[in-house]
């Protein structure tokens, strides 16, 4: 007799949340958090037919959990967070789920006060993981789109050999050391009430299959969302990106401005406005750290089978042994990515320019209007002088 084979999704049992759970799907980042969100936000109506609600009208309500988590918040009040808070407990007997990675920057307290100002035993923390060997190209090109210019070996050898100063690394590991991360919500939310989802690169769909599953909706009911998968940049596209960030270190340009201008104008551009071809070069992750990776991998997948948190998928994943090493080859640009960028960064100038018209225009209305008032009192002001004479 041979193996049994895999079941189908269809065939694996997933035992959903009861009536009145809040969900807290809490990430952590590049762990297919864009796609999840994307796909529930668009789904908005059909999840209420089936009794499940969103509490935050956006997507992913980033400064609201921002409020929420920050151990010492700008605004003592939290007051954006608070009134997150106030719309999930109207909720009432519907399921309400929030998603944010942004409660990944939780330090234990703050996984605490999520868990006990949304509802306590009613709370349920979704984790999503991916292998730690696919997570860190998409990281490093991240942090290049906000600016850095660090070539991605340089980065990854800080990263795994970390400087207790270094900022960058510690909030990296804070939110991609895995095991740490379950333990802290398992602590806040107890481990009976933390399910893990395990991400699953060759099985496109399963992630959105498994949280559906997990609310108790039919199979189809999330759906991948136009423009919400984030793809990554090929290695070109990024080296396009590092290169700016470099010319802008050594010019002295404010952050803001590049971010102004490539990460919110050629990045968006190049990842809406091409299709790159099967062949074109992905960013390669040298051996050494895919290997280190798996190690790391390897010890968090056991760590998290100790916490007895519930675990759909394979927590061998995690290990990384389907992840494969590539060499960096030679960034061979297409003329067509650098055309994309030029005219990324001249729409954002045009815009810019057009805006300032208006507001110009705008500024020569209301001053003529008022010139008009003036002249208009002071000429009704000498009539009624003259009357009276």
């Amino acid at each position: 007799m041979g193996e049994k084979p895999e079941p189908s999704h269809s065939e694996r049992y997933i035992r959903s949340f009861p009536p009145a759970t809040r969900v807290v799907h809490v990430g952590p980042h590049k762990t297919g958090t864009t796609a999840l969100q994307g796909a529930l936000h668009a789904a908005r109506g059909r999840l209420a037919e089936h009794g499940v609600w969103l509490p935050s009208p956006s997507r992913n309500p980033v400064e609201e959990i921002k409020e929420g988590v920050r151990p010492r918040p700008d605004d003592p009040d939290r007051g954006r967070w608070r009134r997150l808070v106030e719309a999930v407990a109207q909720t009432g007997e519907r399921i309400g789920v929030i998603s944010s990675e942004f409660f990944a920057d939780a330090e234990a307290e703050g996984c605490r006060r999520v868990v006990d100002d949304l509802g306590g035993p009613d709370v349920h923390i979704v984790v999503t993981l991916r292998p730690l060997a696919k997570i860190l190209p998409s990281q490093w090109q991240q942090h290049v789109q906000s600016g850095m210019s660090t070539h991605y070996e340089p980065w990854l050898e800080a990263l795994f050999e970390p400087d207790p100063t270094d900022r960058a690394a510690l909030a990296f590991w804070h939110r991609h050391r895995h095991d740490r991360f379950v333990e802290r919500w398992a602590e806040a939310a107890g481990e009976d009430r933390v399910t893990v989802l395990v991400v699953d690169d060759r099985e496109r769909d399963r992630l959105l299959l498994d949280f559906a599953a997990l609310l108790g909706l039919p199979e189809g009911t999330l759906r991948p969302a136009k423009g919400a998968g984030n793809r990554s940049l090929t290695a070109a596209e990024i080296e396009i990106v590092r290169h700016c960030a470099e010319a802008s270190e050594k010019r002295g340009w404010h952050l803001s401005d590049f971010r102004k201008y490539v990460r919110y104008g050629v990045v968006p551009r190049l990842k809406t406005g091409r299709t790159p071809p099967p062949e074109e070069a992905r960013i390669a992750t040298p051996a050494w750290a895919v290997a280190r990776a798996a190690e790391i991998g390897s010890s968090m997948a056991e760590r998290i089978t100790e916490t007895g948190v519930r675990v759909i998928g394979d927590l061998d994943l995690l290990a990384g042994k389907h992840v494969e090493s590539a060499e960096a080859g030679e960034h061979r640009l297409d003329p067509s990515v650098t055309a994309q960028a030029i005219l990324s960064c001249m729409s954002v100038v045009l815009r810019d320019g057009e805006a300032a018209a208006a507001a110009a225009a705008e500024v020569e209305r209301a001053r003529s209007q008022s010139i008009l008032r003036t002249v208009s009192q002071r000429a009704r002001g000498r009539l009624a002088r003259n009357r009276n004479r």
